[in-house]
C-alpha cells in the first residue's frame, strides 16, 4: 500500500490469530474482500470473461439433454429437479446428472433448497 499498489485482504474473526494479519491490513487501508463478484467487477468492470469462459464456448459441447435443461432454465427461470424432469421428459436421476455437468461448466447453480437456475455469472450475456 505504501508503494501505491491496490491491496485487498479477506477479513477474519477478531478472536482468531490466523486472521490478525489480514485484519491489520484492512485497518491500515486495504480493501476488504467480502464478495468475489464485487472484486471481479471492480478489477475488470464486469465478471464476464474474467474467471469463466465465454458462455457460447461452454454451450458448444453440451449434450442435447443438457442444452434442453439450460434452455428451459434460461427462458423460464428457476426450477426444481421434478419440474425440469417433467418439462424435459427425463428421469429425475438424468436431470441431476445433467445439472451436475452444467454446474461444473459454470452455467447453472443452486438458487435455493432444491431449486436450480442460471448461474448469475453467465446470466445476461
Amino acid at each position: 500500500m505504501e508503494h501505491g499498489i491496490e491491496t485487498w485482504a479477506v477479513p477474519g474473526r477478531i478472536d482468531e490469530g490466523v486472521a490478525k494479519g489480514s485484519n491489520l491490513l484492512i485497518f491500515d487501508g486495504a480493501y476488504p474482500l467480502v464478495d468475489v463478484n464485487s472484486f471481479i467487477y471492480l478489477m475488470k468492470g464486469s465478471p464476464q470473461g474474467f474467471l469463466v469462459e465465454d458462455e457460447d464456448k461452454k454451450l458448444e459441447d453440451l449434450s442435447s439433454e443438457e442444452g434442453h435443461i439450460y434452455k428451459i432454465l434460461k427462458e423460464r427461470g428457476d426450477r426444481t429437479v421434478d419440474n425440469i424432469a417433467g418439462e424435459c421428459k427425463m428421469t429425475p436421476a438424468s436431470v441431476l446428472e445433467c445439472l451436475g455437468k452444467l454446474k461444473l461448466r459454470g452455467l447453472v447453480a443452486m438458487t435455493g433448497p432444491g431449486r436450480w437456475g442460471i448461474n448469475e455469472m453467465t446470466e445476461g450475456e
